[in-house]
């Protein structure tokens, strides 16, 4: 048979016979006091080798996650006055041949000023390509104040989202790359090989998501990198790391994940697993990346010092994906 969970009626017999040609086999006695048969043996035979073809095991080789989704964070650069750079993860989504950046509103505004008050001016995105070399980049650098003139750079009134509106397209196959006539304000970009994933069937909204199921988080963690270990890791390439969906905050209506994130993760897709059949998943963006929860310790308590300590407790905060979705 062609499928490999069922055994034709041909091989069973086969099986039958090869087992009947067995030798009798002095098994002795078990502790209990009785003997077991040729024929037991037989049927224990047959049952392990129908539980190996009814229910084979998962193929080591198989991705946990499909190569597609690894394209999905962008890296987002802001080049500061000060000669520094702040990074941050944004994603590409489509709507109604609409193309946008998703990303966390504190990644492109200053949080401490007013509420339309930009980082800075320049964006730089770089991401990889959908379908093509994993060695291939497309770059777009976004006068931000242009976008945010002409009303295309919108923030969320009470959520830490922000979207872009990057251009359209004429163009519906989302397997292919589109050509996109660019919004005003890109001074360079490769419209031809941006290839977004449409919301409608890569997002997941609402508050009936699976509590502990895997979620996994792509992004750039720049924050990672200290001096003297800079080659320890690629920024070329996203990092994913893999938690568990542990709470839906109802109060404020958040998400919290069991995974560490750091500085240049913000904004960064988070992505939902769902086991939909015998070794088939399917996987969703349910939220956006803006902080990690902190952990505080007293520093010598005992001796009268009041100073605390910060460090990362290892779970992370997402605004849902449907706040980004409202600005569409």
């Amino acid at each position: 048979s062609s499928n490999p969970g069922i055994m034709s009626h041909t091989r069973a017999s086969i099986l039958m016979a090869n087992i009947d040609e067995l030798p009798p086999l002095d098994v002795g006695r078990s502790k209990y006091g009785r003997t077991l048969s040729n024929a037991c043996m037989k049927h224990l035979i047959l049952s392990f080798f129908l539980a190996g073809i009814l229910f084979p095991p998962l193929a080591s080789s198989q991705p946990v996650l499909p190569q597609d989704l690894r394209c999905m964070p962008v890296l987002i650069r802001i080049p500061m006055i000060d000669g520094g750079t702040s990074f941050g993860t944004g994603v590409y989504l489509s709507s109604s041949n609409r193309l946008f950046l998703v990303t966390a509103a504190h990644v492109i505004f200053d949080v401490t000023g007013k509420p339309d008050t930009l980082i800075n001016s320049n964006m730089i995105l770089t991401s990889c390509i959908r379908g093509s070399n994993v060695n291939d980049r497309a770059f777009w650098s976004l006068d931000l104040p242009q976008f945010q003139h002409k009303g295309f750079l919108k923030r969320h009134p009470n959520r830490d989202i922000a979207v872009v509106l990057l251009g359209i397209t004429t163009q519906t196959d989302g397997t292919k790359p589109r050509h996109w006539t660019a919004s005003s304000g890109i001074s360079t970009h490769d419209d031809k090989l941006v290839v977004p994933f449409e919301a409608s069937e890569a997002c997941r909204t609402g508050s009936d998501l699976p509590d502990g199921n895997d979620v996994y988080v792509l992004g750039y963690p720049v924050g990672l990198l200290i001096k003297d270990h800079y080659e320890d890791i690629d920024f070329n390439e996203p990092l994913i790391r893999k938690g568990v969906l542990s709470q839906q905050n109802r109060k404020t209506g958040r998400l919290i994940v069991d995974s560490a994130v750091f500085h240049g993760n913000s904004g960064g897709p988070a992505v939902i697993m769902e086991n939909i059949g015998l070794n088939r998943a399917s996987y969703k963006l349910i939220g956006i990346v803006i902080k990690y929860v902190p952990v505080v310790t007293d520093v010598a308590p005992d001796a009268g010092v009041t100073n605390r300590a910060f460090a990362n407790s290892g779970y992370s905060v997402l605004e849902p994906i449907q706040y980004a979705l409202e600005l569409f």
